[in-house]
C-alpha cells in the first residue's frame, strides 16, 4: 500500500507515489555497484554556470568522485567537457525560462537502480524547486544507497511550505531501509528554518556533516548548504573556496555500513 499523500499538492502526491512505486519494484541484480569501503561525493550549487571558470573548477573538484550533486544545474551541462564522459546524468528539471531549464543534477560513475523526482513550488512566484532521488547498488551487499539531491524553497512566510517539502522527501525515504545521503541547498538563511531542518533529520536518525574549516556560503550569518547521512561513516569532509559560484562546494569521503 502506497503512502497517503493527500496532504500534498496533486503534483507532489503523484510524484511521491511514482517514487514509491519504483522503490517497490524488484531490483535486478546489478552488474556494478559502489565500493562501500569508500565513496567520494561533491555537492555544489553552481549558479547556472553564469560565472567564469566553473568548468575548470568542476573538473578539478569532480575528479575521482563517484557522485557529483549539482544544484542550479542546466541541461546543457550534461554535454560539458567538465564532466567525465563516463558519467551517468540524472536531471530533475525545476525553473524554466527562455534561456533554458535549470534544476538539480546527479552525475554518477554507475547507473542508478532507479531514479525519480519531486517538485515543490515557491508560494509567491510559483517557481519550481526540484529534488532528485537516485538509488545505487553497493558491491557485495544486499543493501542499496539512496541519494537525495535537493534545492529547497527560498521565499515563503512562515515554515509551512518549507516543512511540506521536507515531509514529501520523508514520504519517499520511508520506503528505503539502507544507507542514505541527503545533500543540497536548503536555503536555511532564517534561524527558524535551520532549527526545523535539524530537528526534522535528527528525528529521522540522520547525522549532519560538519567541516573543520567551514567555507560554506552564509546569508544573514546562516549556512545554506548541508549534507545529512544515515548508515554512513565519514572519512573526510571539506569545503572549497571558489570564485566560480556564489556557493562554495562541499566534498565528502565516506564508507557505507553494510
Amino acid at each position: 500500500m502506497l503512502i497517503d499523500a493527500t496532504q500534498f499538492s496533486s503534483t507532489m502526491s503523484r510524484e511521491i507515489n511514482t517514487c514509491n512505486r519504483q522503490f517497490l519494484k524488484p531490483e535486478p541484480i546489478a552488474a556494478q555497484g559502489f565500493d562501500p569501503a569508500r565513496i567520494e561525493l561533491l555537492n555544489w550549487n553552481i549558479k547556472k554556470g553564469q560565472m567564469p571558470d566553473w568548468q575548470s573548477d568542476l573538473t578539478l573538484l569532480g575528479e575521482g568522485k563517484q557522485l557529483v550533486l549539482i544544484q542550479e544545474a542546466t541541461q546543457s551541462m550534461r554535454d560539458s567537457s567538465a564532466l567525465p564522459t563516463s558519467s551517468i546524468w540524472n536531471f530533475a528539471p525545476g525553473y524554466s525560462s527562455r534561456k533554458g531549464i535549470t534544476g538539480v543534477a546527479t552525475a554518477s560513475q554507475i547507473k542508478p537502480l532507479s531514479a525519480c523526482k519531486l517538485t515543490a513550488y515557491e508560494p509567491w512566484s510559483r517557481t519550481p524547486k526540484a529534488t532528485s532521488i537516485t538509488k545505487f547498488a553497493l558491491s557485495d551487499s544486499p543493501l542499496s544507497l539512496l541519494v537525495v539531491n535537493t534545492h529547497l524553497i527560498n521565499f515563503a512566510l512562515g515554515l509551512t511550505d518549507y516543512r511540506d517539502q521536507l515531509s514529501a522527501i520523508s514520504a519517499v525515504l520511508h520506503r528505503h531501509s539502507g544507507p542514505v545521503i541527503i545533500s543540497g541547498d536548503f536555503n536555511t538563511w532564517r534561524p527558524g528554518r535551520y532549527k526545523l531542518l535539524d530537528a526534522f533529520f535528527t528525528d529521522l536518525g540522520f547525522e549532519e556533516i560538519t567541516f573543520a574549516k567551514d567555507r560554506r556560503l552564509r546569508f544573514f550569518g546562516s549556512t545554506l548548504d548541508h549534507i545529512f547521512v544515515a548508515g554512513i561513516s565519514v572519512l573526510q569532509s571539506e569545503t572549497h573556496e571558489v570564485s566560480s559560484s556564489d556557493h562554495n562546494p562541499m566534498t565528502l569521503s565516506m564508507s557505507v555500513e553494510i
